[in-house]
C-alpha cells in the first residue's frame, strides 16, 4: 500500500489551482492594497518572502533561501525588496525589484482558513496584466498564539512542506518535519512510502531548541531518523571557513554504508554538490548511465541518487572552496577509505558544483 501522505499532498497540489483562480479574480484589489498598504518597508533582495518568510528554519538549512536584511533606504541599492503591510500589520505584498526594474510581486490574502501569497504579472502594459506569474504559490498557517504551524511551496508538480510541532514543556526542542514531494519523480512509485528508496517523497526532521540557535538536522531512511549535522548560530561566523575537523571520517562513515547497498555497479560515479549554507554544503552520490570523460554531459544521465550528506562548515564558503574540499576528502577515500576498491570498480568517478566543469578524481585503465 502506498503512503496516505501522498493522496493528501496530491490534494496540497490541488489546492494551488483554486488559490491562483482567486488571485486572478481579485487581481485588481489586491494591486489597489498593494499601492495603499499602511506600513512599507525595505530589504536587501530576498528569497521567496524574504524577511516577510515566516517559516523558522528555510533560510537556515536550505541553501540560496536569503532572507535579505532591513534598510533604511533604497537609494543607490541595484536589487531590493518592498514589504508592504496593512493598518493592522498584516502582510499585503512582497515584491523584489531587480537592477533592470523588472519587479516579482507576491500578494497576500486568505482562502479557506490559509494566507496565500501567490505572484502576479503587474506591468499595465502588456495583456497578461493581473495573471498568475508563473512561480511557486505558497501557503500558510498558524495557531491561536501566532506560532507557524504549516508553510509550503508549492509547484505544478511538487510541494516542499514544513509542518511544526510545538511542546507542553518549553524547554523542549520544537520539532519540524519537512516534506519534498514529486508526484511525477523519474522511476520512482506511490507503491514505496515515503523515505524509502525511489519513494517520490522525502522526510527531513528538525529539532529547535527553544532559543532558535540550535537545529539537529535528521533525515528519514527507512523507517528510521538518521542524524545529519547539527546547524548552530551561536558564535561568529569565521570570514575564511573551514570544513569540520571530523569532515573525513564522517564522509568515510557515509560512503561506507551507501556502497554497501543494493546500488548499481556499472556506469560512472558523479558527486553532486548542493546546498551551500553558512553551516555546510550537501553531497549526494550518484551513479551514471556512462562515463565519458571527453564530455561533461555524462553526469546529467543519472540513474542512482543516494540520500544528502552534509559536510558541515563556520561559515559559508565560496564554491570554488567547496569543490577543492570535496575533491581532497575523496581523493582520500579513494586512497584509504574501507570500501573503496567497491568505488574502483566503475568507469571513473567525478564531481562538480552546480554548472562548474567537471573535476575528475579517478580513471579506471
Amino acid at each position: 500500500m502506498g503512503d496516505n501522505l501522498f493522496v493528501e499532498f496530491d490534494n496540497e497540489i490541488k489546492s494551488r489551482e483554486k488559490a491562483i483562480k482567486y488571485a486572478e479574480e481579485h487581481a485588481y484589489e489586491l494591486i489597489a492594497a498593494r499601492e495603499n498598504c499602511g506600513k512599507v518597508v525595505y530589504s536587501t533582495y530576498g528569497y521567496s518572502l524574504g524577511v516577510a518568510c515566516p517559516d523558522l528554519i528555510n533560510h537556515r538549512v536550505i541553501g540560496g533561501h536569503k532572507r535579505g536584511r532591513v534598510i533604511k533606504s533604497i537609494e543607490g541599492v541595484d536589487d531590493y525588496s518592498i514589504i508592504g503591510y496593512d493598518s493592522k500589520g498584516k502582510l499585503v505584498h512582497y515584491t523584489n525589484v531587480n537592477s533592470f526594474g523588472t519587479e516579482e510581486a507576491y500578494f497576500v490574502f486568505e482562502l479557506e482558513n490559509y494566507i496565500w501569497a501567490v505572484t502576479l504579472f503587474t506591468d499595465k502594459s502588456k495583456d497578461y496584466f493581473g495573471k498568475f506569474a508563473y512561480l511557486n504559490v505558497i501557503k500558510f498557517r498558524f495557531d491561536e498564539r501566532g506560532r507557524i504551524l504549516l508553510y509550503a511551496s508549492i509547484g505544478k508538480g511538487s510541494l516542499d512542506m514544513n509542518r511544526y510541532e510545538y511542546p507542553d514543556n518549553e524547554n523542549e526542542p520544537i520539532i519540524c518535519r519537512k516534506y519534498h514531494y514529486v508526484p511525477g519523480l523519474y522511476q520512482s512509485s506511490k507503491d514505496i512510502p515515503a523515505g524509502y528508496e525511489h519513494s517520490p517523497m522525502s522526510i527531513d526532521l528538525y529539532e529547535i531548541s527553544p532559543d532558535m540557535k540550535v537545529i539537529r538536522d535528521y533525515y528519514k531512511s527507512g523507517e528510521e531518523f538518521v542524524f545529519r549535522r547539527e546547524i548552530c548560530s551561536k558564535g561568529k561566523k569565521s570570514a575564511k571557513p573551514k570544513i569540520a575537523e571530523d569532515s573525513y571520517e564522517r564522509l568515510a562513515e557515509w560512503l561506507d554504508k551507501e556502497l554497501e547497498k543494493d546500488i548499481p555497479t556499472d556506469g560512472g560515479v558523479y558527486f553532486d554538490i548542493f546546498s551551500e549554507t553558512e553551516d555546510g554544503f550537501g553531497l549526494s552520490l550518484c551513479i551514471t548511465e556512462d562515463f565519458t570523460p571527453d564530455d561533461d554531459d555524462w553526469g546529467c544521465y543519472v540513474k542512482y541518487s543516494s540520500d544528502m550528506h552534509m559536510v558541515s562548515t563556520n561559515g559559508e564558503m565560496e564554491w570554488e572552496d567547496v569543490l577543492k574540499n570535496v575533491v581532497r576528502l575523496l581523493k582520500k577515500y579513494l586512497r584509504s577509505g574501507e570500501k573503496r576498491a567497491l568505488l574502483k570498480k566503475y568507469k571513473g568517478v567525478g564531481t562538480a558544483y552546480s554548472d562548474s566543469d567537471i573535476e575528475y578524481i579517478y580513471v579506471k585503465k
